[in-house]
């Protein structure tokens, strides 16, 4: 049997001592992208960060592909195949950013005033960047920083409503894209914020975007 380290037994003392932490599942920022029906970007603010409830990191797959032998399944690589991008949203006090997102459906598939309009690809689509932080919360030093391109929206969510609930409305938007390239941070004083700051403001932000 291989040894992988010198450790003989597993202890609480190796473990305390070789474990360097994980990484947060909570500390993550969408930079949103958003296009209107005419297919220009609209510009980006930092009400839209706020908004975002959670998401989770894009996953990749391999196709499997299985070439028969005599006595053997020789399996290998195929394509590789990236799956729709979903993002919980909470819907602003003034429902801006869900009508933003219909409007950017609109720019694929126009269906409005006795019209029927398909759009080309270039006119909606729009590159997403994700980042998940450290615990320092720096933009500019993400752990991880990933891109996607050509993503376009392929859900936007219902929205529930409840007299009894005195949750926020919230929906999910969905993106289907061509491929995602996790990227080297690409340092940048500008772009950094103060982690304390932030999880100090977050709830304000929010009750504001809201109306509460």
């Amino acid at each position: 049997m291989g040894i992988i380290s010198d450790q003989v037994e597993f202890s609480i003392d190796n473990f305390v001592n070789e474990f360097a932490g994980g990484a947060r599942s909570n500390i993550f920022v969408w930079f949103p992208q958003i296009k209107d029906s005419k297919g220009d970007t609209i510009p980006n603010t930092k009400e839209r960060m706020y908004l975002v409830k959670a998401t989770n990191f894009p996953s990749t797959t391999v196709e499997e592909h299985v070439i028969n032998y005599p006595g053997l399944d020789f399996k290998v690589g195929g394509k590789k195949t990236f799956e729709d991008w979903s993002i919980t949203l909470y819907l602003d006090s003034k429902g801006k950013m869900r009508y933003e997102l219909e409007e950017w459906m609109n720019g694929i598939h126009e269906v409005r005033d006795g019209k029927n309009v398909h759009h080309y690809f270039d006119n909606y689509k729009s590159d997403q960047t994700f980042l998940m932080l450290k615990n320092n919360g720096k933009f500019a030093d993400p752990l991880l920083e990933i891109k996607l391109y050509g993503a376009w929206p392929k859900t936007i969510g219902s929205i529930a409503l409840d007299y009894s609930s005195s949750e926020f409305a919230e929906f999910e938007l969905t993106f289907s894209y061509q491929y995602h390239v996790i990227k080297e941070p690409v340092e940048s004083p500008s772009e950094t914020f103060d982690l304390e700051s932030f999880l100090g403001s977050v709830t304000d932000k929010i009750k504001g975007l809201i109306g509460l």
